[in-house]
């Protein structure tokens, strides 16, 4: 049996007055629920503590669904401001949405959610996410459903986002994600606040009209790194152009990468999302579109703002005079017999 997951141990460490982070990863290469045994938890009511887990601030846990609700629910949590959970049910028996939604209101004052589950798909939309979270971060089976409408509601749940992340447990190139690269200009409006945001996006933007006069993401908007594992990009150039109107002030534009994703440090030995190989290693194919952008900004952009500055001092000129010929012809119309 999981021995920190049994009613005699958790009783004991609520009593810990220095006790600040629990932290229980999966230890085993291989799932085994049958250590995860609930049964030892019915019929028993919490003993009474004045203040149990005083000084608890995060809990990392690996650990089914079922049992997760009735550990947290066991003592009050109202202290623990982080939490990270490897929820390891399988497919063929899933949580509830109840008790997937008892697990996440447990902690009543929660900046930090982390949610993986590798065998089943969690109803990110349907989840009751705190307006005090600052960070969010979410792995399991789905991400490709939702799309740019999907994600502004999520964000707009909490306005205090500083870190976004929606990664898929795995990977089928034949069923595109929803996202588009779109939806990076709507989320400086929704989320002031954001650093950081991890997404699965359709990087085809043949369907996309954009132009270097578009709107530039504003400069002084926080994002400052865009994680795109595992986005597949079909064609770097054109993606490259897209993110440099998006993009215009290098100095000021978001670290852009695609790196490998694991949460071994957080949660054990779990080996993490299963992205199906591609004929390129993702890493490298932005590392290709950074290049391409630099060359865009040194050279194509730089010309066509030179271009467009020329067309602005010609225009304001061709006003100006047009200002002094309607002044000077009221003026003619005001003198004596003309």
């Amino acid at each position: 049996m999981h021995i920190l997951c049994t009613p005699t141990v958790w009783t004991c460490i609520a009593q810990l007055p220095n006790l600040k982070a629990v932290h229980s990863p999966l230890f085993q290469g291989r799932f085994n629920n049958y250590a995860f045994d609930s049964s030892a938890w019915h019929g028993i009511g919490p003993p009474t503590l004045d203040t149990p887990f005083p000084s608890l601030r995060a809990i990392e846990m690996a650990v089914p669904s079922q049992l997760a609700a009735i550990v947290l629910g066991y003592y009050p949590l109202d202290g623990v401001r982080s939490l990270g959970l490897l929820l390891i049910d399988y497919k063929y028996n899933p949580p509830t949405e109840q008790s997937l939604i008892q697990i996440v209101t447990t902690c009543k004052c929660l900046h930090r959610l982390l949610l993986i589950t590798p065998h089943f798909r969690l109803p990110v939309l349907k989840l009751p996410l705190s307006p005090e979270l600052t960070h969010l971060v979410v792995c399991t089976d789905g991400v490709e459903t939702i799309d740019n409408a999907d994600l502004m509601y999520i964000c707009s749940k909490m306005p205090n986002l500083e870190v976004l992340d929606l990664i898929p447990t795995q990977v089928c190139r034949n069923h595109p994600p929803g996202l588009t690269l779109e939806v990076i200009r709507s989320i400086a409006g929704i989320c002031p606040r954001l650093e950081r945001a991890s997404l699965y996006i359709d990087m085809d933007i043949s369907g996309i009209q954009f132009s270097f006069d578009d709107p530039p993401f504003p400069l002084n908007h926080p994002l400052s790194t865009l994680y795109f594992t595992p986005s597949q990009v079909l064609n770097r150039t054109e993606v490259a152009m897209y993110l440099c109107t998006l993009f215009q002030d290098p100095q000021r534009a978001p670290a852009i990468k695609a790196p490998k994703v694991s949460f071994r440090q957080q949660l054990g030995c779990w080996d993490g999302p299963h992205f199906h190989s591609t004929e390129q290693n993702p890493e490298e194919e932005w590392k290709c579109v950074g290049e391409i952008m630099d060359t865009l900004r040194r050279h194509a952009i730089a010309s066509f703002q030179t271009r467009l500055a020329q067309n602005d001092a010609e225009l304001k000129a061709l006003r100006e005079k047009l200002r002094l010929y309607t002044a000077v012809e009221h003026l003619m119309k005001g003198l004596p017999g003309v």
